[in-house]
Parts: C-alpha cells; structure tokens; sequence
C-alpha cells in the first residue's frame, strides 16, 4: 500500500511538472485520443484471457500449467494485430492531421505492442500470486514514462511526440522488469529458468487419444467469450474519452484530462480506501447475519448505523469540495499548473469536478453496500443499471457538450452517479426492510449547525474568491474599514484569499467536531 501511495505521488508530481510545459493541446492529444488508442488494443487484446486464466489452476498440474502458459503467450500476436489494427484506423481517420500528431499516435499503438511483449509474465506472476513484480514494473515504468516526456517537452521540444517516445519506453520498462524478476526467481512459479516458460504442445489428458495439442479448448472457448463480453465493458470504461474524441476539439480534450488529473488523485487516495473497507466490513457482518439467527438483530442494528455514519460521512467529504473545492480551483490552477491552465473553462471545469467528487464518494459508498450484501439478482440487476446509466452517459454528455464544453462531460459523469447512487439507496432500504428495519434516513444527514458553518464558508469563500479576481468588488460586500480594494498585487490577494480559506475551513472542522462527536468515534471504532 505504501508503495502503491508512494507510485500515484510520484506520478501525481512528474503530471504536475507535464503541465507546465505542455499546453491543453498537447495534453488533449495524448491523454484523450491516444491513451484511448493504447487502452483499446491493450484492453481487447488481454482481458479476455487474464479473465479466463483467472479460473484456471496453474499449481494443479504439468498440463494445466502449460496450457495456461500457452494461453498467456497468445496475448502476444493478439496485441500486435490490434495494435496495428487500431494503428491504420487512427491513421484512416485522421488523414488531414499534423504528421506530429499522425506520429504520436503510431507511436502509442508500438507502444502497446511493446507492452504485449509482457503479457504472458504478467498472466503467470498473477497466476501464481506473485504481485510485487508488477507494482516494481508499473512504478519503474511510471516513472520512466514521465521523465522521458518532461524531457522530451522541456528539453528536446519535440511537443506531443514525447508522450509517445514516453510510451514505448514505458513498454520496454515492462518488458525487461518482468523478464529480470524470472530470470532470478523462476522457482516462485514452478520453473527452473526462463526457458520453462516457453508454449510447448500439451499432452493427452488422462486416457484420451486426442494427441497433443497447443491450447486447452474449453479455456479457450472461455477466453473468445470474455474477449467478445470485453468489447461491450471497454465502451463503457472508456465512455468520457469516447465521446470527448467524437465531439470536442483537442484544447477542451486537455482541459477535461487535467481536470480528471486531480481529480482522480482525490478518488484514489480518499475515497477508494473508504470504499474498499467499508466493502469488508459489511461484507463481514453480513456473513454474521446469515450464520448466527441468535445475533442477527443486534449485527443488522450495527450494521445499520454504520451505513447511516458512512453516508453522513461521504456528504461530509463532498460538502468539503463543494464548498470550498469550487471557490479554490482558479487558485489552485494558479499555483500548480501554472497561469496558462487558470481559464475561465479550466476553472470551470475544475469546479464541475468538485460536484462530481460529491457523487461519486456518496455513490461509492452505497455501491460498497449493495456489492458487500447482494445476492444473484440484485448483482444482474446492478449490472444492467451500470449499462443503461453508461448509455444515458453517453446521450447527456453529446447534449451538453456543445453547451458546457469539457464540464458538460464532467457534468453528465455527475447525473449519472446521482442515478447510481439513487438505485443503489433503494435497494440498501430494500434490504433493511426484508430484515424488518426500516432506514432512519435522517440519521445520515449532517446536523443543522454543521450545515450552517458549511453554507456559511460557501458564503465567504465565494465573496473572498470574488475580491480576489476584481478588488474593486469589495467596496459592494465589505464595510469601508474592511475593504480590501487596496491590495493590488494578485499573489498578495491569493494569500489573502487562501488564508481566509484556510480560516473558514478550521471553523467547519470545529463544528464538525464539536457536533458530530458519536459519528466520529463510532467510525473510529469500526476501522482502527
């Protein structure tokens, strides 16, 4: 985990440097369109078979172990074909384009060759449960990435073409990462060299005269199905891309991918661990329930109130962002990307994404509910919810885009949670009602106070942000003795304007504090 915390802050920082030499242009043509390149043929070529090898037991037997070896090395000539597929579409498709731009793209298409050359390793480490070679492989290839992009834009100039440079070099970091570690520890998955991980003809099974064949046949049926289902599962990953390609110019795609920038960063460091526990910790408790009648009330009550605390906390989280995230982003822009990104779109954006980190943490946290405790139905019926919200996605996002530019993205991305998250209330009631307990909904909203000091710090931040960009709007909101229209210096006003943030925020965690106290131990209590 420190490792991991450690890979998202190195890169979170090497993305921040990124961006101070490279425009939105720039940043739209290689994190949109070309990251949609690399994961298309990444995605297609590979996940039908990791899915497949998955189920498979490579520790069982000499033959299931070679058949999963051949399987894995399958992955190879998949990705080269896709990778070249979807290299001469990107070319088809963009016939009139710069030859960077043309190159960029070729470039991210070898790159995901490159990477399918690891393909097989990875499928055995994961077969064999051996996970750090790929957190040292992804976070040596992170980083390699990312000095080789900011050397390329600050150093050599080559514009966009770096970030593909970047990505074959990535690919090779993979390669010989993988190839090293089983080289020296071919013994952590049942091998006495490389050698033993080449594809070999498989042996009869049991008393059949089949002959020898490469490939186990129901694994691979397996696989060819995974592959088809996978088609339908990337387009809904890759939805906001998608669209974005189809329908945005490139500075408003490099707006979007700075925004989900942080963004994703926020998601990945405070909500997914939530998420992640709070996923555990029902799970277990509803394994209680269903074993031990005798204590099933009382674990239902628990189980109960911290789902309540949970949702209050989530709204909590998300009331940070909305009311202090959205009057913050102009300034953060500022400081951390730099001027060239603090845009009134940029800004917008940003702000946009403040609500959706809103609905995404309360819907993180009703989802972890529902997965922790449903049954074969309410999972089908979840799925078919995540793909009707993935087609309304799809429909807001071509509507607002011509509208809102990149935040109609970021806003479509919102509705469709507030849908999520809707649906997946319902069915957490519907299960408390079959356990004969009505949900208190009242108990996960924040108390009245707490809401106050939150609207009250909205209030502030908002006029503070105002006086920042215009001082002479003080003389409209602030007595004379207060006025501040005499600052003139803009990073003398953004002092000002963060430490009444900073001021603000202080006083909205001393009536959390003050008002929330049995929230806070209880949680304490349930994940320390």
């Amino acid at each position: 985990m420190a490792l991991a915390l450690f890979q998202r802050l190195v890169n979170f920082g090497m993305n921040q440097l990124l961006l101070r030499f490279a425009d939105s242009e720039i940043l739209g043509m290689a994190s949109i369109r070309c990251e949609l390149l690399l994961s298309t043929a990444l995605f297609l070529s590979r996940e039908g078979l990791r899915l497949a090898l998955s189920r498979q037991d490579v520790t069982s037997d000499r033959r299931q172990r070679q058949s999963a070896i051949n399987l894995a090395w399958l992955a190879l000539p998949l990705g080269l074909l896709l990778s070249t597929a979807v290299g001469m579409g990107f070319l088809w498709l963009n016939e009139e384009d710069s030859v960077d731009r043309k190159l960029t793209g070729l470039l991210f298409c070898a790159g995901a060759a490159v990477e399918s050359l690891a393909e097989p390793f990875f499928i055995i480490a994961q077969a064999h449960l051996i996970t750090e070679v790929r957190a040292r492989a992804e976070g040596i290839g992170a980083i390699v990435r990312g000095f080789t992009a900011f050397a390329g834009l600050a150093l050599w100039d080559l514009g966009v073409v770096s970030f593909g440079l970047a990505q074959i070099l990535h690919g090779c970091c993979l390669v010989v990462v993988y190839l090293h570690f089983f080289h020296r520890h071919p013994e952590l998955a049942g091998a006495t060299s490389l050698l033993d991980f080449a594809p070999r003809r498989l042996p009869p099974e049991g008393d059949s005269n089949d002959g020898w064949q490469w490939f186990d046949r129901s694994t691979m049926l397996l696989a060819g199905s995974f592959t088809a289902q996978s088609l339908f599962k990337h387009a809904l990953t890759e939805g906001d891309k998608i669209v974005l390609s189809l329908t945005s110019s490139l500075p408003q795609q490099g707006v979007y991918a700075m925004a989900q920038n942080y963004g994703a960063l926020v998601a990945r460091l405070l909500l997914q661990p939530v998420e992640e526990a709070a996923r555990l910790v029902f799970g277990k408790l509803n394994t209680a329930i269903e074993g031990d009648a005798s204590t099933a009330s009382a674990t239902i009550g628990e189980m109960q109130r911290l789902f309540l605390l949970l949702l209050k906390l989530a709204l909590l989280l998300g009331l940070v962002f909305v009311c202090f995230g959205v009057n913050y982003t102009p300034t953060l822009l500022i400081l951390l990307p730099g001027k060239r990104w603090a845009t009134e779109e940029a800004s917008r954006v940003l702000g946009w994404y403040c609500v959706y980190i809103m609905t995404l943490a309360i819907n993180g946290i009703s989802e972890a509910f529902v997965f922790a405790v449903a049954g074969g139905a309410e999972i089908a019926l979840l799925t078919g919810i995540h793909s009707a919200c993935s087609v309304l996605f799809a429909l807001l996002a071509f509507y607002l885009l011509p509208s809102l530019g990149s935040a109609g993205v970021v806003v479509a991305s919102s509705i469709v949670m507030l849908v999520r998250g809707s649906l997946a209330l319902v069915l957490a009631s519907r299960y408390f009602h079959r356990h004969t307990q009505a949900l208190p909904w009242a108990q996960s909203i924040p108390r009245p106070l707490v809401l106050a000091s939150f609207l009250l710090a909205a209030g502030i931040t908002t006029l503070s942000e105002q006086w920042r960009r215009d001082p002479s709007t003080a003389e409209k909101f602030l007595p004379p003795f207060l006025a501040l229209g005499v600052v003139e210096s803009p990073a003398a006003r953004i002092v000002v304007h963060v430490a009444v943030g900073a001021t603000a925020f202080v006083g909205v965690l001393g009536s959390v504090a003050l008002n929330e106290r049995k929230a806070i131990q209880m949680i304490r209590k349930e994940f320390s």
